[in-house]
């Protein structure tokens, strides 16, 4: 039964084989459908355009404080301003410690800083006054002996306007002087040891009125004006 089945096998497999052959030629001599067309390939699109437009911001609320905003634009020329004129020079004090009288008008404190008193008068060299004990002296020598029995361990301080200020160190500056709140000058043109000199303050002159009306220090020595050139 297998010795058989071998032969019919066989015939089966070339029957096959032809009926493959003869599709195939059939295949051949059949109208061909047309091939696909190519496709195209696509193209990326260009990106949009950007879209501008204008938008309008709210103010802008100023928090900084006064005197720190931003300067004006400039785009002109600039003028410069001048510089103000400096300040003017103020008067200055000094500080003498206690002092002492080498003339009737000039007084040394520490250091050896000298200052002569402002608006004073002093009597001339030549002048001469009475002593108590006889005879006469000089006015200023009696002036100064006077004075620094009134001025004795005394701190002084003296103020130096600006055009009093001397020009040079060897020639002391003209001043106003204190002991406290008291102006020295006034005292003792008061006391009739010093005068008043032409141009002095109100005060100067007054005093100076009231110690010749009660005839003290210098007019009681002299018995005229003994600051008169």
């Amino acid at each position: 039964m297998s010795a058989g089945r071998a032969p019919h096998r066989g015939l089966c497999s070339a029957v096959a084989l032809l009926a493959l052959a003869m599709l195939a030629g059939c295949d051949e001599d059949a109208p061909q459908a047309p091939p696909d067309p190519p496709r195209e390939q696509a193209v990326p699109a260009a990106p949009p355009e950007p879209q501008t437009r204008t938008v309008t911001l709210p103010p802008v609320r100023q928090v900084t404080p006064d005197r720190v905003l931003p300067g004006p634009v400039i785009t002109g020329e600039v003028e410069r301003m001048p510089d103000p004129p400096p300040p003017p020079p103020r008067p200055r004090r000094y500080d003498l410690g206690v002092i002492g009288f080498i003339e009737p008008d000039l007084i040394e404190g520490r250091d050896g800083l000298r200052m002569r008193l402002k608006d004073v008068a002093l009597p001339p060299e030549s002048a001469r006054c009475a002593i108590p004990s006889g005879g006469w002296r000089a006015c200023a020598d009696l002036a100064l002996i006077g004075i620094r029995r009134v001025v004795r361990l005394s701190r002084v301080e003296c103020v130096v306007e600006p055009e009093d200020r001397s020009p040079d160190a060897d020639t002391p500056p003209r001043a106003t002087c204190f002991i406290g709140e008291n102006d020295i000058a006034r005292r003792l043109i008061g006391l009739g040891w010093i005068g008043a000199a032409d141009g002095a303050p109100q005060g100067y002159r007054d005093a100076a009125l009231a110690a010749r009306a009660n005839r003290r220090g210098l007019y009681r020595l002299t018995g005229g004006d003994p600051f008169a050139p």
